[in-house]
């Protein structure tokens, strides 16, 4: 398996990430029919989002604010809540799309202090974040404490193990140590070299958020016996809805 890195300060990348989604804009929208599909492997969900139910919504690491705005749009008996560590994505997100829903706001916020906020959230959304978050164990434990016992968290992230998919040896090979670098050496490498600015710097982004990602089989072990998922590959990502098991039940069924 190949290691994981931990990312870069995500401060010293903070708008090329924010551009690079504004840019981005339907890929997020179509992100929801992801969510619905991994929704339908699992038999016994009946989901509310997807029916019009009045369900909260919460989406963690929203960035620009895009996906809740989506969300929000889809279903408009849901109340929906972005939450984002960047103040300044907060800002552009409150600007731009929360005067364009009633039932949408944006708070900024950690995903380490998410249950001492958030109660019985129905659906917690997360897309191209969780690898900025530097402890597994700690969020994870944060989201399945914030959900409540029928709520439903839908992950999308870069597989770490695709990586080699979307870069070739040599580039890899140079990106990966260059990101070694202190970051004045770093930087100016990457200048000489045409990656700090337009698709070559995203084309860096992109090999640091690999490297950060955690694996579906890391994921899965974070969440224990008491939470089950079902998923999908879609390119270079995946998608995952995780729920609460019965262990009771299936503890029975097994003996």
């Amino acid at each position: 398996m190949i290691p994981r890195f931990p990312e870069l300060p995500m401060e010293e990348f903070d708008a090329d990430y924010r551009q690079a989604e504004i840019e981005n804009l339907d890929k997020l929208k179509n992100i929801i029919a992801e969510f619905e599909a991994v929704a339908e492997m699992v038999p016994s969900m009946h989901f509310g989002y997807f029916t019009g139910e009045p369900v909260r919504i919460l989406d963690i690491g929203c960035g620009t604010g895009t996906l809740p705005f989506h969300l929000a749009q889809r279903n408009p008996a849901a109340t929906v809540i972005g939450v984002d560590i960047s103040e300044e994505s907060i800002a552009y997100a409150r600007e731009h799309y929360e005067p364009r829903a009633a039932n949408l706001s944006y708070e900024v916020g950690s995903v380490e202090d998410l249950h001492g906020r958030f109660r019985d959230i129905d659906m917690i959304t997360c897309v191209g974040a969780l690898h900025h978050f530097p402890d597994l164990d700690s969020a994870v434990h944060q989201i399945t404490q914030t959900l409540g016992d029928d709520g439903a968290f839908f992950l999308s992230d870069l597989n770490r193990e695709n990586i080699h998919a979307h870069f070739s040896a040599k580039e890899l090979k140079y990106l990966d140590s260059v990101r070694r670098l202190p970051e004045k050496v770093r930087n100016n490498k990457l200048r000489r070299q045409g990656y700090t600015k337009g698709q070559k710097v995203r084309r860096f982004l992109t090999l640091m958020s690999f490297q950060a990602a955690y694996t579906p089989a890391e994921v899965s072990a974070a969440l224990g016996l008491r939470y089950g998922f079902k998923g999908r590959m879609a390119g270079v990502d995946y998608v995952l809805v995780v729920y609460k098991r019965d262990v009771a039940a299936t503890d029975a069924e097994s003996v």
